[in-house]
């Protein structure tokens, strides 16, 4: 703890702590009465969302022993796993016909000695956090109880110190909460981008030559673009490691793609003979020959070469197709429609699409040029997103830090 003229006072001290015994989430009196405080409840930022409250039916006998007021704050009971327990938020509505159910605890501040939110505020930080893991019991489930909350110590400044910490606070979520807004909106904009510019509806007017359509069984394209199989772009490649060790191992997955395996799963799953693994080289494709209906194809573009599984098929474009353009091609969620329907169709029969079923498949296929160019846009929507995702972490580091700081005294706030 900071040395500071702040005063430490047990939580029970600063508030009553209350159970809900009586109140119990039954699903026959669930869609009426009174809204209901429930743990998933708990996990939303910044405060406890009350439209998105279910309704109970209770006594009103209940409701005056378990009524909510603003300035509450509720505690999970119980968790599976460690880290989870004691998970807190604050209600701060004004909303009177919320009460809270029996796996929750309600701790009720004494407002004349504490701000809620700035006890809430020590009660997510990672001092708090850890008293509460350290005492929690541990059976077939983490628990904690009354006495075990009620004595965690927490520090009280001057009222008007605690009120300045709580809107510095407060600015942070705002800034958290527009960043993430913002990469909301920039998502959903890419989303657009990829359906308009994938299938020519919209288009750059120097590529456009002509304002006719055609027609395919998955939509209309422009007449000036063509609508080859995958197999008069691509051709399947088959390249063995043999003895050569010195290769990073990859892995598939549907949203990420190709992965280093060791990284991605944190140990070893691939086999201790690599000889018959295969080589898939910088700007060359793989595809789970038996999962690709879950959409699991990637590209690799991270080393000059790596090694896949046996099972995997690998394939490499063509000079008149861009690998990166056809990449957004089959990462569409139509296409993972594609793959399974063609996969239920294949002769197969084991749920796989081998390279001669999938080679039939059509893709669009504008110039190379408007195909760079449909890249480039693509790719300049992902840098904007990556730019904002990463000031969206620095803006949650800033705060653990400021909370780290501002909440032991360690940094001081001017008056």
């Amino acid at each position: 703890m900071s040395h500071t003229n702040w005063e430490w006072y047990y939580l029970k001290d600063l508030s009553s702590i209350s159970i809900s015994n009586g109140v119990f989430n039954d699903p026959k009196n669930v869609g009426l009465g009174y809204r209901l405080i429930n743990v998933v409840d708990l996990y939303t930022e910044p405060s406890i969302d009350v439209s998105k409250l279910k309704q109970l039916n209770i006594t009103e006998k209940d409701f005056k022993k378990y009524n909510v007021i603003k300035g509450d704050i509720f505690f999970t009971r119980s968790s599976l796993k460690l880290e989870g327990i004691a998970h807190c938020n604050i209600f701060d509505s004004d909303e009177n016909d919320v009460i809270f159910e029996c796996h929750i605890m309600r701790i009720r501040p004494i407002v004349t000695r504490i701000n809620p939110k700035f006890m809430r505020l020590y009660c997510i930080s990672q001092l708090a956090r850890k008293y509460f893991m350290k005492h929690s019991k541990t059976t077939t489930m983490t628990t904690i109880d009354q006495d075990v909350l009620g004595r965690l110590l927490v520090p009280v400044p001057p009222i008007e110190e605690q009120d300045s910490i709580v809107n510095i606070f407060a600015k942070c979520n705002r800034s958290i909460e527009l960043t993430q807004s913002l990469i909301k909106t920039k998502q959903e904009r890419r989303k657009w981008l990829m359906q308009q510019l994938l299938t020519g509806k919209r288009r750059m007017p120097k590529f456009k030559k002509s304002k006719d359509l055609r027609k395919t069984p998955f939509g209309t394209l422009p007449a000036d673009w063509g609508y080859p199989r995958i197999g008069d772009v691509a051709k399947e490649v088959s390249e063995r490691n043999g003895n050569e060790s010195a290769r990073s191992v990859l892995s598939c997955t549907k949203h990420q793609g190709l992965v280093d395996s060791l990284t991605y799963f944190g140990k070893r799953i691939f086999s201790e003979d690599l000889s018959n693994y295969k080589i898939v080289r910088r700007g060359q494709f793989a595809y789970a020959t038996n999962h690709i209906d879950e959409g699991s194809i990637g590209y690799q573009g991270s080393y000059d070469e790596a090694l896949i599984r046996p099972i995997y098929t690998v394939f490499q474009t063509n000079d008149t197709m861009d690998e990166l353009f056809l990449f957004l091609i089959l990462k569409t969620e139509t296409y993972r429609h594609i793959f399974a329907s063609n996969t239920s169709a294949s002769v197969d029969r084991r749920g796989s699409l081998r390279w001669n079923d999938f080679a039939k498949i059509h893709v669009p296929h504008p110039s190379i040029e408007e195909q760079q160019a449909i890249v480039n846009i693509i790719e300049t929507a992902d840098r904007e997103l990556e730019l904002l995702r990463s000031q969206l972490d620095a803006l949650k580091e800033q705060k653990k830090g400021l909370m780290q700081q501002l909440l032991t005294g360690k940094l001081r706030v001017k008056m």
